[in-house]
């Protein structure tokens, strides 16, 4: 394949993907600001705790 047909290629696979990207959020909006906001408290729990442990 050339480099042209390459370019062409992973350009519909992009398009398609923001595609189905879009379809997904429609479908799922609020379960997936559900997990964000999740993902967001657990790491920012982690970022709290330090990373050395004390003895006492």
């Amino acid at each position: 394949m050339n480099k042209k047909k390459q370019i062409i290629t992973a350009f519909k696979m992009w398009e398609h993907m923001a595609e189905l990207e879009s379809i997904l959020w429609d479908l799922y909006y609020e379960d997936f600001l559900d997990l964000c906001v999740e993902q967001d408290n657990a790491n920012s729990s982690k970022k709290d705790t330090p990373d050395v442990e004390y003895p006492f």
